[in-house]
């Protein structure tokens, strides 16, 4: 039986290149996120990633669209709820109807005036 050998030479590379980016994340002041709980996110996140400002997330938590717990001043969501609402909100547009057919939003043949 023929022995393979762990090339450990390659593990020292791969430190290496990870304490580089580390040291170029640093220098960028990037820090990473700590996690607070699985499945759960903050408000700040929940803006970067729907491109929402405060106020409309503000006004989504006013209107019951979006669930949420507060500790002290801050909010967090769940993940699958919110998941869930883009889902439900999802709106699908039929494809053969808008290249040449009847446009729905304007009632008219062939979508031009």
């Amino acid at each position: 039986m023929k022995q393979e050998y762990f090339p450990w030479y390659r593990l020292e590379q791969l430190r290496n290149e990870l304490a580089g980016m580390a040291r170029l994340l640093e220098r960028a002041g990037v820090k990473p996120a700590i996690p607070v709980a699985e499945g759960w996110v903050d408000g700040q996140e929940v803006m970067n990633a729907l491109h929402i400002s405060a106020r409309t997330l503000s006004d989504l938590r006013a209107k019951r669209v979006i669930g949420y717990t507060r500790l002290g001043r801050k909010f967090y969501y769940k993940c699958k709820e919110i998941d869930d609402i883009l889902q439900d909100n999802y709106v699908m547009y039929n494809l053969k109807q808008r290249k040449g057919g009847t446009d729905p939003a304007d009632g008219e043949e062939g979508g031009r005036s």
